[in-house]
């Protein structure tokens, strides 16, 4: 009998769906059985349906599921009480060889059971909620916290140069890696410019030859400031661009109310969640791709873009501009404001015209296979070996 067990916690469905099925596949093949604890009711930035079928899918793959009522952001007080008492009752039921736990109110709450079970802990840092560029305030809220509590955590796995920069001088955790996030499929997205334009796509969007086509993908919310975008178009004095955002989130009714009211409804198109080939042949009409986080860890929709070779116009924090060479493989946004958004916007025009963003784009490809998922799950796999044995201790 199997007596190797792992417990993964996130705190949404969405983030085992989207960054932890290899994980699981990894630990699975050194001979874990592998339990999973989220918050599946409220599932994040997938679907309610698509979190039925991840259940579904991991429960067939040997799977043991946990529903936790994570809150969103760093939850309520009764939700983190109620996460902790159920986190208790997981630690009661079963012994784990570690604990490997992501987003930012699970590990606090993971940790904050650590003293009373004994457990080794692996933590992935998908971007600290401070950073240099950050207000003090969210130094004051959240690096205490981060701080007192690396002193549970064997492990702090770290996907951007800045963090791991933070963990490794001011951290109290035994081990710091970094990686590459959490991988891309390079060849599945490296294909993408070989297949057929989608006619009736373009057609419906109402998209002209001349117009520039920009693209948009991930959780429309504050952090990922969409609206930035928005304000930028309503501000541009010419009807020359269309903007596609894939996903969805708590934004969404704001920002369509915004367009509705500012007369943008016609070139902004929210197509929500799109995934496998609708997602490709999306990206396949666009021309380039825009990302004006405020915030970011390390942002793989972006390493997904240049994959297919768009470039991307990108704000200049933390996990984008690790991977982003203003002029080079991408173009700087320099600031957020309307007017520095439309002036990148202008220059991504002029080198569409004479064929610098081809060459750019080129460069972008080269870019992304640093971070094809084969590298990751082999930087994953011996992280895992390490945690298992005695090396980790």
């Amino acid at each position: 009998m199997n007596n190797k067990r792992v417990l993964m916690v996130a705190g949404t469905a969405s983030m085992i769906k989207q960054f932890n099925l290899r994980n699981i596949r990894i630990l699975q093949s050194q001979g874990y059985t592998v339990h999973v604890a989220a918050n599946f009711r409220n599932p994040g930035t997938i679907t309610k349906s698509l979190s039925e079928e991840l259940i579904q899918f991991l429960e067939e793959k040997g799977v043991v599921i946990h529903q936790i009522p994570f809150g969103r952001g760093m939850g309520t007080i009764k939700s983190n009480v109620k996460s902790v008492k159920e986190l208790m009752k997981i630690y009661k039921m079963h012994t784990f060889d570690f604990v490997h736990v992501q987003s930012a109110i699970a590990s606090v709450l993971v940790r904050i059971c650590q003293p009373f079970v004994k457990q080794k802990i692996i933590y992935t840092i998908h971007g600290l909620q401070f950073d240099k560029f950050g207000t003090k305030l969210r130094w004051i809220m959240f690096y205490p916290i981060e701080w007192v509590l690396s002193f549970f955590t064997d492990t702090i796995v770290t996907i951007n140069d800045h963090d791991s920069h933070i963990v490794k001088k001011t951290f109290r955790n035994k081990h710091t890696y970094q990686i590459g996030g959490v991988g891309i499929e390079f060849k599945r997205f490296n294909q993408i410019p070989n297949l057929p334009i989608n006619d009736s796509l373009v057609k419906k969007l109402g998209i002209e030859s001349e117009n520039l086509i920009m693209l948009s993908v991930g959780e429309l919310s504050n952090r990922k400031n969409q609206k930035a975008v928005l304000r930028a178009l309503s501000d541009r004095p010419q009807n020359d661009v269309h903007l596609i955002l894939v996903g969805i989130g708590s934004e969404k009714e704001s920002m369509e109310k915004y367009c509705n009211e500012n007369g943008l409804s016609k070139n902004i198109h929210f197509l929500g969640y799109c995934d496998g080939s609708e997602l490709e042949q999306i990206i396949n009409v666009a021309d380039i791709s825009i990302f004006p986080s405020k915030l970011e860890g390390l942002l793989t929709a972006g390493l997904e873009m240049m994959a297919a070779g768009k470039v991307l116009l990108f704000s200049e924090v933390r996990g984008i501009k690790d991977y982003c060479i203003d002029s080079v493989n991408a173009i700087s946004l320099n600031s957020t404001t309307s007017q520095d958004i439309n002036e990148a916007i202008d220059k991504a025009k002029k080198f569409k015209q004479n064929g610098v963003l081809t060459m750019m784009g080129e460069k972008a490809q080269k870019t992304a296979i640093q971070y094809d998922k084969t590298v990751i799950d082999s930087a994953m796999n011996e992280i895992y070996k390490k945690m298992g044995s005695n090396q980790n201790g």
